[in-house]
């Protein structure tokens, strides 16, 4: 007995050790492309979005909510160079830092009014500029400081053991940003919208007649959430995920994010879910307030 007792415990053992996993790391490479001058260590392989000879080039790749870009420009242009610096306002940043011909190594840090973590770096070489980005919830992301720390030309590196400073008061206030749809999206920095179980802003109604049994939450219409600019400049698809809640008037109430993209993405899906119609959920003929996860897929293709 107390040998089957110990082949038993050992069996035990060995399937619980078996059935432990380890979290995969990441599998960091140096990625320096021939075609250009610069070299960084990367997670994930860089993909190339766009790419027209002797000129501007985007490369793109993320892992684990964080967004890593690369851009180049031949000194003649800048075109996406010039295109950072534009864009940085518009995320809460006043611009300075980085300087019109590109020159130096410089540094930006700064969270953006959607709640987001930018870390930026720039490069230049005889014949080409370069900027460096990352996208983050987590400002001390060490996947996206490893990222940013590695960036430079051939074996040096841009950044010193001295973290940037942040953007502490940005000379632009945010603005609202236009969507493909021709709508604009008020730009929030916080994870939660509306206020609990009250009256909402949703535009659903309830039932003429409330039915005599128990009958669940009924979707009418899901109206989709426009893209931002910003997103498709950046190439950020995903998917948001929403909590609702389906209050018993037929109205939205509170709306709270599970997941997140970056670029004003959740926002367009919490103004999304504000519209939903739908018709009440009933229990024993009486309206019941019901909460929802509801999802939106955002793709460029």
């Amino acid at each position: 007995m107390l040998k089957l007792f110990t082949i038993l415990l050992a069996l035990l053992i060995s399937t619980t050790a078996f059935g432990q996993t380890t979290k995969k790391a990441e599998d960091w490479q140096t990625f320096s492309p021939t075609s250009d001058e610069f070299s960084v260590e990367t997670p994930v392989k860089l993909e190339l979005l766009s790419s027209k000879e002797r000129r501007s080039r985007h490369f793109f790749g993320t892992i684990s909510g964080v967004y890593l870009y690369v851009f180049s420009d031949p000194l003649q242009s800048k075109a996406y160079y010039s295109m950072v610096r534009e864009i940085l306002p518009k995320l809460g940043h006043s611009g300075n830092g980085l300087p019109v011909d590109g020159s130096g190594a410089n540094a930006i840090s700064f969270k953006d009014v959607f709640g987001y973590w930018h870390n930026l770096t720039t490069l230049r070489t005889p014949t080409r500029v370069y900027v460096a980005q990352t996208v983050a919830l987590d400002e001390n992301s060490e996947l996206a400081s490893r990222f940013i720390r590695s960036f430079g030309r051939g074996e040096r590196p841009l950044f010193t053991s001295e973290q940037p400073d942040p953007d502490p008061k940005p000379e632009v206030s945010p603005i609202a940003l236009s969507t493909s749809k021709g709508e604009t999206t008020a730009q929030r920095s916080g994870t939660v919208y509306g206020s609990g179980s009250g009256s909402g802003t949703g535009s659903g109604s309830p039932a003429a007649a409330a039915p005599d049994q128990t009958s669940a939450l009924r979707i009418l219409s899901k109206p989709s959430p426009g893209y931002t600019d910003l997103a498709r400049i950046y190439n950020v698809q995903g998917t948001v995920i929403v909590r609702a809640m389906f209050l018993s008037s037929g109205k939205i109430g509170s709306v709270t994010t599970v997941t997140q993209l970056p670029f004003g993405l959740t926002s367009q899906a919490v103004e999304a879910a504000r519209r939903l119609t739908f018709v009440p959920a009933y229990r024993d003929g009486v309206a019941v307030n019901v909460s929802k996860q509801i999802e939106y897929s955002f793709s460029l293709f």
